[in-house]
Parts: C-alpha cells; sequence; structure tokens
C-alpha cells in the first residue's frame, strides 16, 4: 500500500484526524480540494473546542490573530426578549480561511503528505482502497489500507453511501459596520420567515446572516426577501441597519447513511451536515476527528468490530442531534404558528 490512511478533504475534521494518525505511526496522505472565493464567514469555537485543541498541542502555536474572544450569546428564539448565556472560559470567533490554511502547514511540517487536487473516485480492492486523484488536470491513483471522508458538506465527489435529507436550508449573507453596542456577541434571532444570526470577524467586520428554505424566495431574488425579512428581527434591525446581502450559500443539513463501513468512515459535515443553529460546526468537527482517528487507529491494528461501532456511534449522533434541532424549532413555532417556515421546519426538522 502507498498510504495506510488516504483522508478525502483537508479542513479542521481532516487535518485533526491526520496530525493524530501520524502521531501514531501512519502514514497519511491528505487530498484537499482548493476552494476559490470562499467567503470569510462567522465561525465559533466553543469552550469544548479550545479545549480539544489545547489537548492536542495546537492551540497555544495558533496565531493570536486568528481568533478573537466571543465572551456571550444571545438568543431571541421563542419570544422576542433575548437569553444571554455568558461564556466562562470564553467562547472564540475564528478566522475560519486563514485557521484551515495553518492547520495544512502544520501538516506538512509535521512530515503529512498532502495534495491539493480532489480525490475523485474509491475502489475496494483485496486488501483497501484504490483512490483517484485528479490535480492539477493530471489524474493518479494511490492505494491505501483505509479511508476517511472529510469532504465537507458540498462535495459531491466519492459516494459510499446515501446522504438522507434533513432539510433545505439556504444562508444569505453579507457584512457589515461592527456593533458598537455588543461587538463581541454572536446573536441568533428567529424571524417570520428563518432566524437570522451575526457576530464579529477577526477582520473587524460583522457578518450577518438570515437562513430560510430555498422554496421560500421562489423568484431567486434572495437580497429582496432578506430586506423584507429583516424588519421582523428588531435586534438585528438596531445592529445591522441596512446590510448588504448578496452571497447565497446552499446550506442544507443531511446525513450519510450508514456513516462508516468496511475500511472507511466519515468525519465532520461528511458525516453529519449540521443546521447553523447550534453554534457548535467546528467543535463538532473536530470531536468527530478525534473518534475517526480513534477507529481507524483501531482497524489498523487489527479490531475488526471498529467500523461497525464506528458506523452505530455516528448513527447516534445524527439521531441525537436531528431530536435537538427539532426541539429547538418546535420551540420557535409557537411563536409564529402559521408561519411556512415554522410549520415545515417544526414538523419535519
Amino acid at each position: 500500500m502507498d498510504y495506510s490512511v488516504v483522508i478525502a478533504g483537508g479542513g479542521p475534521a481532516g487535518a485533526l484526524a491526520a496530525r493524530k494518525l501520524t502521531a501514531a505511526g501512519a502514514r497519511v496522505l491528505v487530498v484537499d480540494r482548493a476552494r476559490p472565493g470562499r467567503i470569510e464567514a462567522a465561525e465559533i469555537l466553543s469552550p469544548e473546542g479550545q479545549a480539544i485543541l489545547d489537548d492536542e498541542k495546537i492551540w497555544p502555536r495558533i496565531p493570536l490573530d486568528f481568533t478573537w474572544p466571543c465572551t456571550a450569546v444571545a438568543a431571541a428564539w421563542d419570544r422576542p426578549e433575548p437569553d444571554w448565556t455568558r461564556f466562562d472560559p470564553c467562547a472564540w470567533h475564528v478566522d475560519r480561511i486563514r485557521f484551515d490554511a495553518w492547520m495544512l502547514v502544520q501538516l506538512r511540517s509535521a512530515g503529512v503528505d498532502v495534495v491539493c487536487g480532489t480525490a475523485m473516485d474509491a475502489h475496494r480492492i483485496h486488501d483497501g482502497w484504490r483512490i483517484a486523484i485528479v490535480a492539477d488536470t493530471v489524474t493518479r491513483t494511490v492505494s491505501a489500507s483505509c479511508l476517511i471522508l472529510a469532504t465537507g458538506r458540498t462535495s459531491r465527489t466519492i459516494r459510499l453511501a446515501r446522504r438522507d435529507p434533513i432539510d433545505t436550508l439556504c444562508l444569505v449573507a453579507g457584512t457589515t459596520s461592527p456593533d458598537p453596542v455588543d461587538p463581541d456577541a454572536l446573536i441568533v434571532e428567529a424571524a417570520p420567515d428563518g432566524w437570522w444570526y451575526s457576530a464579529p470577524l477577526v477582520s473587524g467586520r460583522l457578518f450577518a446572516g438570515w437562513m430560510t428554505d430555498f422554496s421560500l424566495v421562489p423568484d431567486g431574488d434572495y437580497a429582496r426577501a432578506a430586506a423584507a425579512s429583516l424588519p421582523g428581527a428588531p435586534l438585528h434591525t438596531r445592529r445591522l441597519g441596512a446590510p448588504q446581502l448578496s452571497t447565497i450559500i446552499g446550506s442544507a443539513s443531511w446525513r450519510m447513511t450508514p456513516a462508516a463501513g468496511d475500511g472507511w468512515v466519515a468525519i465532520g459535515d461528511a458525516a453529519l451536515a449540521r443546521d447553523p443553529i447550534g453554534g457548535d460546526g467546528l467543535t463538532a468537527a473536530l470531536r468527530s476527528a478525534r473518534h475517526g482517528a480513534d477507529v481507524v487507529t483501531r482497524a489498523l491494528d487489527g479490531d475488526r468490530t471498529a467500523w461497525a461501532d464506528a458506523a452505530a456511534h455516528t448513527d447516534a449522533i445524527a439521531e441525537r442531534y436531528v431530536h435537538q434541532r427539532l426541539a429547538l424549532y418546535r420551540r420557535a413555532r409557537t411563536r409564529w404558528p402559521t408561519s411556512t417556515f415554522w410549520q415545515r421546519f417544526g414538523a419535519s426538522a
């Protein structure tokens, strides 16, 4: 075999899994696709996420200007008045674009092979995998004993199991001037036709996003629809003013079923693409990466139960997530019982 493990995807989940497996003695290849035009979006690292990076000896080495303290979260969900949660220790706003690139540099320094390209296909061979990789228009194949899918929310390449849709959310996003009243806070607010969230970016701008259902904007004029929604979110009307929301991002939630099988495991958003309402996507990805690396280590050591255990574990996480998410949406539905958005998401989220 060329490698012990090939990891398709070099975001936080893939990078952390690669780091752990390399430290355990595995020979690892990370295939990370280029993401030109990636927008700067609000990302929160919870205290648990910081603890994971601390345990892995990563947190103390992250450049200081990649993060900014997030001391509080305000949520106006089932009533107009927000509930404030104060963090102690604090959470962190993270510059994901620079953080992700820095993690890949750390991998290369640790001796991990990192290729900028796309893992297009994977086929089982008698004792592992043969994976086709396209880089700079050139296709090559490598072999590996194990495969980790860390391809994120939007990848349409390697498919080893079905994707079960949870919703058809989309994000209408942009930036505006900083908030002088609550400059460090993440604010989440339900509105009649979706929900709003905003948080400071490390660059100094304020990120603003409106989450709604694709089907509720049939004419495709998302900027107009967002402007019409904003007065229904008074906290954000005060905070944002007149933001320019011109970026549309598919943010549909789904789960891979199963998320592991003989010789492979999915981690991060490749296993469970979460609704941003939880605010724990980055931490969940890191948690998933640690578990995935442990699964592969067990398998490489000859434990034949590792893959089935991983499938059961990720299925239980997905079930718990779906039920928690449904309960949250049903709370907001009590405010707008006739709203198409809340009827739909409170009934089938």
